[in-house]
């Protein structure tokens, strides 16, 4: 009946993967024999199936266990074994019969004398028989042979000497035997024979028709096969004919109700069995009958090497269909030597079972002899190398030879097998078996598939792996032939396919693969053969840079002895942040498992001073997986990122430790991406590969400092544990015992891979810890709670459970770290800050950010920026873990005004110039901003006094431009009729108002005589002022840094101020009335006591300015300028302005730009600045500090406190700033 074929379909599933569409069925639907299924690996098929390899359309085919298939024309279709009851009974073993006269050599007993029991007769005197012991070689008991009888029966156990005899009757007359086996053995089995080193004895006997009696030996005729007329009347009934190793399995075949045979010699005469079965076969074929012949060999190396290829190679010659089965497919127990008979005498396998046993072992023989078949049409084909000796070669026939058979001419001097065949992400290859011709032992070695791509290659590999020579003369297609035969005769045995280790550690599956051992994902020690994968010795690709961890066999108190050696070693404090250490190395033994089933596992750094043991208990963590010795190399030291990296990637759930990482911005990018185990991708060794870094492994840092100060989105991801350096270590005895039980801590690495992971036990404890991290990112409290989690799991593994409380610990110290506001910076928290550091850096300012008031009031409601613009900024001078999206979502969510419209400065630079005050315009504009609300300001930063009471300068409307808001007008101009240099005066008090220690607002301070040394001589005259000038108050930098340094006003040639005291005959000024002065004098000093003097009209022309102290002198004597006080006199480091009347040096000083020396003057040594252009003005008329004085008391040298120019000017004309309070100058008389 031909079996159904049809795809898997709703309510009749794949047994295999459980699915309903696209795997194909083959048998009836609801019990399949064969299942095509490209869902299951083929090394991991179900419990009952079987990987029988690829179908056409590539997809994995799978056999059910027991299912009947198709065979070829060959082999039969269906293979049952039928009991059936045979005639003639089976031989019984009886007591052997003793020998009629002793002879030497013989055992006897002894039943008395001083030495009884079993001796051997060594030689015989008449009727003495000297004995020994059995085995021995003296002489030592002489007794009467009448005394003795020979040994059939111990006299102590009561076992017997026993025999049983196997009879080859004549195939023509069966009543006539030809021969017979008798084989002798001790019902105990024990060694009697050959020197009592075999447990048997065996010898043919013959009928010798001349003496009418048996003899030992062969005899001259051929014998028959042992039960040879049963074997061949099963085979022309086509059925199953099982060829043994002897006539004893034979027997055990035919109590199960089953045909065997075999040859008298055993596995050594074979030749004679297809001889005397082709007849027979012959007739079967004819028949249309399928017979087999089942080879059943002894499980030893005669049994596999000789008996089965042998017998096999001549059956096939007779083209009789042979298969050989695999002894532990019956009985995976079965003893070296063993055969049938012990699987029945052990009665490990009930006699129904055994019979469906060997059905699927013969069904498996037959798969692989039909592949052995395919194999030697594909060496025929592909022409591959026999192998001779140990060699490999081909068979030519010399032509120059008369002899008719080939000579093997060998063309290597070693022979090779394939162990294993292995599959890995660059290309796999193959685990090799080799040995040398003249060598007496195989070595193991591993050829990658990419080293047999020429024969140079594959010579050098193996010369590698050997360390030594070897001879190959192989061409490449003769290589790769023999590599392909080898690879069909490795399946043909049932070869399976092996993976090579992708790391050290745990693999993707979960197994954990170490140079000497094997672990399951539960912890249990396991193999090659049944966890599939194969240590690889090049992972690193150099065997110096191959970690390799030290580890120790399962110790159940390793741990206790680790978590006790710590007891003694830390102090009180430091004691808990070491369990929570080793707690997080338990943790990162999963850390896969957490990155595949959360997406992150956090990052711990032990910070603090040198000398509080951080590192230490770094290394204790990294004892429990064996990463704490050099040669494993788990403390990582002066490593770049890519190199952590590629380290993170070879290495699998084993945790690392980076010691003194050097600070920088790279070091916290790289611990935010490892937080996620996202892989890093750079540049391969090939044109256009990139080589993805996925980390598979955890990293603590330990750092004299915290990393992620740098980067909100770091330090969220960090757990912080403080080491105190004041809690001392223990001394150097309680430092070697930790560190003997850190060389056996990796011990307990099978316990603590059997914690496993526990999400909801890690989520109790998350819970108990988020009340007490109010102000802490979200992450923290399930970062925490990992910590926590495992380090109790380690004390109660250690036993000390009771005697620390680690969640307390967390809670009182940990949590308080956490909740700090620097280490829970959120993305609006860094965007704000950000804003104050650019302010005061001037990348931001009034053009794009700008603080807003209420409607007709001064109070500060809203801080109003250009998003775009300030963003360009931010991004581009910080590396943020946030965007522009994200921002705005957030700042939206704070309550900010999305679409407002408030009034900036019009760009950049004249936003600058504005504040130099180069210019009296800003060109303020109105633009669409986003204006965020003052308390969230006030929330994240720290405002100045400033803001909260917005003194702004310039009383421009800040509210809305809507046109019912647009009622608010500039600041009342009385305050910009003030000259400079009173302004300047007026500035200061200012600054000394809002500064004032007191911080009382509501006193109001006022402008002295004394305070702003504003005398009729002080007050100097100046031009007409421009009424729309700006004063200090609305040149002030705004933003969230007021600038409270003393401003000029921009004096252009057309409105120079004269602060000259003498008259200058060759210079003429405008004269300026002085109500002008006096009026905005008495404007911003009506709370004064004393009004500003001012200076009354003057002649066209200057009085001569004095250039020292004696010259001020001569000229009082003289009667000239009676109003005139002394110069005034700078002191090295005093702030000084410089005037119209300043004569600037040209020796010493910084050129000037180009122009601003009038033509007239190009060759002066001294230039007044009121002779310059405005370029010389703006360069030389700004706040300077006094360098030096010359020797001479008449030139000072200055540096600009603006622009950086260093200039040279004669004394007079220079007006001195007051000074800051508190700043230990004092004002010169």
């Amino acid at each position: 009946m031909a079996k159904i074929a049809q795809e898997a379909r709703r309510g009749e599933a794949c047994p295999l993967c459980g699915r309903e569409s696209y795997c194909f069925l083959i048998g009836e639907p609801s019990k399949p024999d064969m299942v095509l299924c490209q869902w299951t690996e083929p090394n991991r098929p179900p419990n009952g199936w079987t990987y029988q390899g690829l179908a056409k359309d590539n997809r994995p085919k799978f056999l059910r266990d027991g299912a009947k298939r198709r065979r070829s024309r060959k082999y039969p279709e269906l293979v049952r074994l039928q009991p059936k009851e045979l005639s003639e009974e089976s031989p019984q073993w009886v007591v052997d019969t003793p020998k009629p006269t002793i002879a030497p050599g013989d055992l006897v007993v002894v039943a008395d004398g001083i030495t009884p029991g079993i001796h051997e007769v060594k030689r015989r005197k008449k009727k003495t028989l000297m004995c020994s012991p059995p085995g021995g070689t003296q002489i030592f008991l002489e007794l009467p042979e009448k005394n003795a009888k020979p040994c059939v029966e111990d006299p102590e156990t009561g076992d017997q000497l026993q025999r049983i005899e196997y009879l080859y009757p004549d195939p023509l007359n069966p009543d006539k035997a030809i021969g017979k086996v008798v084989r002798r053995q001790w019902s105990d089995r024990r060694a009697w024979f050959e020197g009592y080193t075999k447990t048997k004895e065996v010898r043919p006997w013959y009928w010798n028709e001349d003496a009418g009696d048996w003899a030992m030996g062969r005899g001259p005729r051929s014998w028959p096969l042992y039960r040879e007329n049963e074997a061949k009347e099963a085979i022309t009934r086509g059925e199953v004919l099982f060829v043994v190793a002897g006539e004893q399995a034979v027997e055990t075949y035919r109590a199960l109700g089953l045909t065997a045979t075999t040859c008298q010699g055993g596995e050594t005469r074979y030749a004679d069995i297809p001889d005397r079965l082709s007849g027979s076969w012959a007739m079967a074929k004819d028949a249309g009958l399928k017979p087999l012949i089942v080879i059943h060999p002894d499980f030893d190396l005669t049994g596999e090497a000789a008996f089965s290829v042998g017998l096999t190679r001549e059956c096939r010659k007779e083209g009789i269909a042979a298969v050989v089965l695999n002894p532990l497919t019956i009985w995976s127990e079965m003893p070296h030597g063993g055969d049938i008979k012990d699987v029945v005498d052990k009665g490990a396998i009930a006699p129904n079972e055994l019979l469906i046993r060997l059905e699927n072992a013969i069904d498996e023989a037959i798969d692989l002899a039909e592949m052995a078949e395919r194999n030697i049409k594909r060496r025929l084909r592909w022409g591959a190398p026999d192998s001779v000796d140990g060699e490999l070669g081909y068979w030519r026939k010399d032509d120059d030879s008369d002899d008719e058979y080939s000579v093997f001419r060998p063309l290597t001097n070693f022979d090779l097998q394939i162990e294993k065949e292995v599959a890995s992400s660059d290309g796999g290859g193959f685990i090799l078996q080799l040995k040398r011709s003249g060598d007496h032992q195989q070595h193991r070695l591993f050829l990658p598939s990419l080293d047999f791509t020429s024969v140079s290659k594959f010579e050098d590999t193996l010369k590698r792996a050997l360390g030594g020579a070897l001879i190959c003369r192989l061409n490449n297609h003769q290589m790769k032939a023999l590599l392909r035969v080898r690879l069909d005769e490795y399946h043909s045995r049932g070869g399976k396919l092996y993976r090579l280790a992708e790391r050290v550690g745990q693999q993707s599956d979960g197994y954990w693969i170490f140079p000497s051992i094997q672990l399951t994902p539960i912890g249990e020690t396991t193999s090659e053969d049944q966890s599939r994968w194969i240590w690889n010795d090049g992972i690193t690709g150099q065997a110096d840079t191959l970690p390799v961890p030290q580890y120790n066999p399962a110790a159940a108190d390793a741990m206790g002895q680790l978590v006790e050696s710590m007891i003694g070693f830390y102090g009180s404090v430091n004691i808990y942040p070491a369990l929570l250490t080793l707690g997080y190395g338990a943790a990162a033994v999963h850390y896969q498992s957490f990155i595949e089933q959360t997406g992150s596992f956090p990052i711990l750094n032990l910070i603090g001073d040198g000398g509080g043991g951080k590192t230490t208990a770094g290394a204790c963590a990294l004892s429990i997986s064996g990463m704490h010795t050099d040669k494993a190399g788990g403390m990582l030291k002066d490593v770049s990122v890519s190199a952590a990296y590629e380290r993170l990637k070879l290495i699998g759930g084993l945790v690392h430790c980076w010691d003194d990482p050097h600070r920088n911005p790279e070091l916290d990018e790289f611990l935010k991406g490892l937080y996620n185990g996202k892989p890093r991708l750079v540049r391969g060794g090939d044109a256009g590969k990139f080589n993805a870094q996925k980390p598979h492994s955890a990293l603590m840092v330990a750092s004299n400092f915290a990393a992620g100060e740098t980067n909100a989105a770091t330090m969220s991801r960090l757990i912080l544990l403080w080491f105190d350096c004041n809690d001392k270590c223990g001394n150097k005895d309680d430092w070697r015992k930790m560190k003997r039980a850190m060389d056996k801590a990796s011990g307990a690495l099978p316990e603590v891979i059997k914690l496993g992971l526990d999400l909801d036990e890690i989520g109790q404890c998350e819970d108990q810890l988020s009340p007490y991290l109010p102000h802490a990112h979200s992450r923290m409290a399930r970062n925490l709670a990992i910590i926590l989690h495992y380090g109790n799991a380690v004390l109660d593994m250690a036993g000390v459970r009771s005697q620390f409380d680690l969640l307390s610990y967390l809670r009182d110290k940990v949590c308080t770290m956490a909740n700090d506001a620097d280490a829970s910076t959120d993305s609006l928290r860094d965007f704000i800050e950000r804003l104050s550091m650019f302010r005061s850096q001037a990348k931001l300012g009034e053009w794009n950010m700008r603080f807003t008031t209420e409607h007709n009031s001064d109070v500060v409601k809203a801080l109003s920026i250009r998003l775009n613009e300030v963003w360009d900024v931010v991004d581009k001078n910080s590396k943020l873990a946030y965007n522009k999206q994200i921002l705005k979502n957030l700042l939206k969510a704070r309550g900010a005004n999305m679409h407002d419209r408030q009034k900036f400065h019009g760009n950049e630079d004249v936003s600058k110039a504005f504040d130099r005050k180069a210019t009296d315009d800003p060109k303020w504009r109105i633009a669409r901003c986003i204006s965020i609300p003052i308390d969230l300001i006030r929330e994240y930063i720290e405002i100045d006094e400033r803001v909260e009471n917005f003194e702004t300068p310039e009383k421009v409307s800040t509210e809305s431009t809507d046109s019912a808001d647009q009622s608010q007008t500039l600041a009342s101009t009385e305050e910009s009729q003030l000259t400079p240099i009173c302004q300047l005066n007026v500035n200061w008090n200012k600054k000394r108002q809002l500064t004032n220690e007191e911080g009382d607002q509501g006193k109001s301070e006022t402008v002295t005589h004394s305070e702003s040394q504003l005398t009729d001589f002080s007050c100097q005259l100046a031009p007409p002022v421009d009424t729309t000038l700006s004063t200090d108050q609305s040149h002030t930098k705004q933003g969230l840094e007021g600038d409270f340094e003393p401003q000029l006003t921009q004096l252009t040639p057309e409105r120079v101020s004269i602060f000259s005291r003498h008259e200058d005959p060759s210079f003429e000024a405008p004269v300026v009335g002085t109500n002008s002065c006096l009026t905005n004098a008495e404007t911003i000093t009506q709370q004064s006591e004393t009004a500003v003097s001012v200076v009354s009209q003057q002649d066209s022309a200057f009085l001569k300015q004095p250039n020292s102290v004696e010259e001020c002198n001569d000229q009082l004597s003289q009667g000239k300028g009676k109003k005139l006080l002394p110069p005034l006199i700078p002191k090295v480091g005093d702030i000084v302005i410089p005037t119209g009347a300043t004569a600037w040096c040209r020796n010493g000083s910084t050129k000037l730009p180009k122009g601003s020396i009038p033509y007239k003057a190009r060759h002066d040594n001294q230039i007044r600045l009121a002779y310059m252009s405005a370029d010389g003005w703006h360069a030389l008329q700004r706040p300077s500090k006094v360098l030096s004085i010359s020797a001479d008391k008449k030139r000072i040298k200055v540096r600009n406190q603006e622009n950086g120019r260093t200039d040279v000017f004669a004394l007079g004309g220079l007006q001195i700033m007051p000074p800051q309070e508190g700043d230990g100058s004092t004002d010169n008389p």
